[in-house]
């Protein structure tokens, strides 16, 4: 009997005669040429293996992204199924294009009941602020949920200045005493400067040299010694 071999997913769809044997689970020894699309296609088809997709670990029902007090936002989430679910990976943005992981939720792995997860962002930058979820399975396939954006208006006592940067960048901190650290990073989430309490206090104006910069976004964080941090996005020209 003559068999067919439809092959969509292009512009156009291509039907190619000669199939030898087609099943559910692969397609074995086709050849021919066919036309499509105002094309020939020639082409040989030893053998291919159909591998269904297996569905996704966790059916995520709700997430929500709250400000809850001065610099702390609270994401909540919410699942009705999890099959062989591993862990939860918050992510978070402040373009919402380049992405860093900020933390990370133990999965319940197998459930048919709705569970709940929580976890906390103690150091959301002043704007706007990003957030997503990446849901892994044990066997490492994953899946996004939507994206989520919390405005934050940053906390008073702290200035920094000219945004944007081309040179050098003036903080303002109300009372310096009080900082432990002060910390530049990339939207990557590297590193590119950092700065102790001893090393601030020898700083002359507290201004920072942005000049060998490269030109893009940078979050600086000013952490204090109770443990508060607040970080502004800097945009570098």
């Amino acid at each position: 009997m003559r068999r067919l071999l439809i092959i969509t997913g292009f512009c156009c769809s291509v039907t190619m005669a000669g199939a030898q044997s087609i099943s559910p689970s692969g397609i074995y020894g086709a050849s021919g040429t066919s036309p499509g699309g105002g094309a020939s296609v020639s082409w040989v088809l030893g053998s291919l293996t159909l591998q269904a997709m297996s569905a996704l670990p966790v059916k995520l029902i709700d997430f929500k992204c709250v400000l809850t007090d001065a610099s702390t936002v609270s994401l909540t989430w919410s699942t009705s199924e999890e099959t062989n679910s591993d862990f939860f990976a918050i992510q978070h943005s402040v373009d919402g294009k380049q992405w860093t992981q900020i933390g990370q939720v133990k999965a319940n792995g197998e459930s048919g009941a709705v569970k709940t997860y929580e976890f906390e962002h103690g150091s959301p930058v002043s704007g706007d602020n990003f957030y997503r979820l990446k849901m892994v399975d044990h066997d490492a396939t994953f899946a996004y949920s939507r994206v989520r954006n919390i405005y934050f208006k940053g906390i008073s006592g702290v200035t920094f200045h000219p945004n944007p940067v081309s040179d050098w960048l003036t903080v303002d901190v109300k009372d310096w005493v009080t900082v432990k650290d002060l910390k530049i990073t990339n939207v990557a989430g590297v590193t590119v400067g950092a700065f102790r309490e001893e090393q601030l206090q020898k700083l002359t104006g507290k201004a920072f040299d942005f000049q060998d910069f490269s030109s893009g976004i940078y979050i600086i964080s000013v952490t204090r010694k109770d443990g508060s941090v607040q970080s502004e996005k800097i945009i570098k020209n």
